[in-house]
């Protein structure tokens, strides 16, 4: 331990080494008598109290962490402490894990979905205490994967058999300190000392633990409540699935209900199996990304792998080069971790792409927009028969189907269906009440559940109030008949929603309503009922986000316009500050529990780190919390500072904004669109394709210097009109060619176009129209009318190829190949083609 030495120049910093041994060494040398122990636990609780009260938790307590000095223990090393409310960790690799792994807690790994709060810090505290006992931590031996195993399911020995001298409360406490779920340990590092306090004066006695032992912050009860049967068919889908059954499992339910929660359930066993959990997330404010959900989880498989050995790298690069084939260009373009992987140097699409500095369209030729969605899902189906397996199950979950683009859709669909992947449990969740007759996704509910590719979808309820109660008195450490008193005022206005019951208890603790004193929780029951009010919680949550400081609000409600999730380095440039400065702003949010970081903890530089919103509820809240006037003006602002930096992001702005007054802007904005509609179209995601090029047309068209002729409108009527065409639009990519064709002044461009709407009028039986425009293209390419007789028998010849459409298609699908990028080769031979048939 160092101190500031004082008497150096403003230049120079000199440190006072205060001495001290580190607890490590002192319990490698021998173990300490137990009155010494019972003494330094004291301390040591006493201290890390202090430094929860300060909103801070340490997050690697251990014996090399603490120093014994002569005037009493030091806690030492706060690399990875943090003040934010609730860190919900992705489930990582073990590379990424922050801590000293013997001492850390389940939910330290990342394996339980449990949120880290300042319980943490109390396990590890039992961990070192168990050491400073025994000689040795509670998990040890093996490598990190049998430790993770052991951190999550091995219950280590009481310390009273290891060494008869332990006071039997001494090792209750420590037995406590270390229990698997957060709300079965200690609450308070002010419970632990009180409790230590009772063993130092009175060792031999017994006592009831916990006795004075409440949270300072409320979080929901780590163990489900009501969920016994859903959470046992959870478990025996992940079985059914590994043993070669269905692959499939929905879970539905209203926002709060706890689907997360559940779903998360099975992070734990599919660890001790050794395998994955990744997820990905539809957003309802955010309809416009061009990389949706379910390959936001594809992704997160790319991240685990990467974090393999070396070996184990090598092999797997090598099985999805042999296996990808002709879908390894649409593996590394849409996936950078696979691209890393595979040692490619594509470049990257979706928000990924975007923060890396998305300025220019990626390369045209894409293939055929009738089939890239076909493409994408054959190749990420072969990506994944390589990496998973029985040895090395999967869970895939994509969360909020109801908001899902139509290819994560499709995809998802694929990873149910497709034979031949054994390992994998693909789980979906959705909001039932927002999934009617005409959703996408009703009709893929029947066919899973015809085919048997699915279980049938758990349908999760609000808690019944016998429930509602068990909840309640968990959360708060209540009796049954104080939990039945202040459940039955909750109640009325939350139903039994999990969410929604512990936000508004949290509101009432922050109103003062719910007060904590010596003897636990306190409240005027008349007051409560007052408080509590009726509605909807949403003003509730909009309430807790104004109680920020107002830049903080700010953020958070620019936050809520770009997304769920953003790195703090884009959000800066969103809000034209220093990343510094957004850390400050962001503290407020995180310290609350309004928002939590995304991603592992002090990987990287700052600026790529990335924070989310804790709830749907509250990105909702955020979102609603500004007016429709001032939202799109915020829009507008963002666009313009992102347009430099990130096209898709921008471009995702310029769209929701609306209308521009400024000739030049519009066409910067028009450019954004272009890009944004090249990765859409890269991923397969025409109907976001579609969008910003129809917002780029109306733009060009709008432009007061522009005209029909311009060969910027051109092009993306070009991209337009094969966009229409890949969703089967066919009637409307018919005006767009029209407008084509009356407007352009090359004909190279025209033929390009022209190969495809040929093929749509064919594909219609609607030779009689495709003659006469290949009759008129003919001529723009210079060549010469056909001769009378040849003329005047077209027609019926027409009507023969009519009844046999076959003639015409022999060589392609419905609806077509890719529209060639006017002056290329696919151009060139299309121009061919038309002389030859005019020869």
């Amino acid at each position: 331990m160092v101190r500031p030495a004082g008497g150096a120049d403003q230049d120079t910093i000199v440190l006072r080494d205060d001495g001290g041994r580190v607890l490590a060494d002192v319990i490698a040398a021998a173990p300490l008598p137990i009155a010494e122990v019972n003494a330094l636990a004291l301390e040591l609780a006493r201290i890390i109290g202090a430094v929860h009260a300060r909103g801070v938790v340490h997050k690697d307590i251990n014996p090399s962490n603490v120093l014994l000095t002569g005037a009493g223990p030091v806690l030492i090393d706060f690399d990875l402490a943090t003040t934010v409310a609730v860190d919900r960790p992705g489930f990582l690799s073990r590379r990424e894990l922050a801590g000293t792994l013997p001492y850390v807690p389940p939910e330290q790994t990342g394996r339980t979905g449990l949120p880290i709060d300042h319980r943490a810090d109390l396990y590890a505290l039992g961990a070192t205490l168990y050491e400073l006992v025994s000689g040795h931590p509670p998990v040890s031996g093996g490598d990190d994967l049998r430790m993770i195993h052991d951190i999550l399911l091995r219950v280590p020995d009481p310390l009273a058999l290891l060494r008869p001298d332990v006071p039997p409360a001494l090792s209750d406490i420590v037995d406590r300190l270390l229990r698997k779920e957060p709300d079965r340990r200690y609450q308070s590092a002010e419970g632990v000392a009180r409790d230590l306090a009772r063993v130092a004066a009175r060792p031999a006695e017994g006592f009831a633990l916990g006795e004075w032992d409440f949270p300072a912050r409320l979080s929901a009860p780590s163990r489900l409540i009501g969920r016994d049967a859903e959470r046992q068919a959870l478990c025996a889908a992940l079985e059914d699935a590994l043993a070669g059954g269905p692959r499939g499992l929905l879970v539905a339910g209203v926002p709060g209900v706890g689907k997360s929660a559940l779903i998360n359930e099975l992070r734990q066993p599919v660890a001790v199996r050794h395998g994955w959990f990744v997820s990905g997330k539809a957003e309802q404010y955010h309809p416009h990304a061009a990389v949706g959900a379910t390959l936001q989880a594809v992704r997160g498989t790319g991240r685990l792998l990467l974090a393999e050995p070396s070996d184990v790298l090598a092999a797997t690069r090598r099985h999805l080069a042999g296996a990808l084939h002709t879908g390894l260009a649409a593996v590394t373009a849409l996936l950078p971790e696979f691209a890393v992987l595979l040692g490619a140097a594509a470049e990257t699409g979706g928000q990924a792409g975007a923060e890396a500095g998305d300025h220019e369209e990626p390369g045209e030729d894409t293939g055929d927009p009738a089939t890239a969605d076909a493409r994408l899902r054959s190749a990420v189906v072969e990506l994944l028969r390589v990496v998973v397996s029985p040895s090395r199950p999967l869970v895939l979950v994509v969360d909020d189907l109801q908001w899902a683009d139509p290819v994560s859709l499709h995809l998802f669909d694929a990873l149910l269906t497709e034979p031949d992947l054994p390992g994998l449990l693909v789980v979906g969740a959705y909001r039932a009440e927002e999934v009617d007759a005409g959703h996408p996704l009703t009709p893929m509910l029947a066919r899973w559940q015809r085919l048997g590719s699915a279980r049938p979808p758990l349908l999760l309820e609000n808690l019944p109030a016998p429930e509602s109660v068990r909840f309640v008195a968990e959360l708060l450490r209540l009796t049954a008949d104080a939990a039945a008193e202040l459940d039955e005022e909750l109640h009325r206005r939350t139903g039994g929603n999990p969410y929604d019951t512990l936000e508004l208890v949290n509101a009432l603790r922050r109103d003062g309503v719910l007060v904590l004193g010596e003897d636990g929780w306190s409240w005027d029951r008349a007051a409560v009922r007052s408080h509590v009010g009726h509605g909807d919680l949403l003003p509730v949550v909009r309430a807790r986000i104004e109680r920020l400081p107002a830049e903080s609000v700010r953020l958070v409600c620019t936050m809520a316009c770009l997304g769920g999730e953003i790195g703090v380095g884009l959000l800066a440039r969103a809000l034209d500050v220093p990343v510094a400065t957004v850390r400050e702003r962001l503290a407020p949010a995180l310290e609350d529990g309004l928002l939590v970081p995304a991603g592992p903890a002090g990987a990287g530089d700052e600026a790529d780190a990335g924070v989310r919103f804790r709830h749907d509820r509250v990105h909702q809240a955020a979102f609603t919390a500004l007016g429709d006037a001032e939202r799109t003006a915020l829009r507008l602002t963002l666009a313009r500072r992102l347009a430099g930096v990130s096209a898709v992001a921008a471009a995702e702005q310029y769209l929701a904004a609306g209308e521009l007054d400024d000739d030049a802007e519009r066409r910067t904005a028009a450019r954004l669109y272009r890009t944004a509609a090249a990765y859409a179209e890269r991923a397969g995601n025409y109907p976001v394709a579609e969008r910003f090029l129809t917002a780029a047309v109306g733009l060009l068209t709008a432009t007061g210097s522009g005209s029909a002729e311009d060969p910027e409108l051109q092009a993306v009527r070009v991209r337009q009109h094969a966009a229409r065409y890949a969703l089967g639009r066919l009637d409307e990519a018919d005006e767009v060619y029209a407008a084509i064709e009356a407007t352009a002044t090359d004909p190279l461009l025209l033929a390009a176009v022209a190969d495809v709407q040929l093929n749509s009028l064919a594909q219609r039986g609607r030779q009689a129209e495709a003659l006469p425009l290949g009759l008129r293209l003919l001529a723009r390419l210079g060549r010469p009318a056909p001769p009378e007789e040849l003329a005047a028998d077209l027609p019926g010849r027409a009507g023969s190829w009519s009844s046999s459409p076959s003639r015409w298609t022999s060589t392609r699908t419905w609806p077509g190949r890719r529209a060639p990028t006017p002056g290329s080769s696919r151009a060139r031979a299309c121009t061919a083609g038309c002389c030859r048939s005019r020869r």
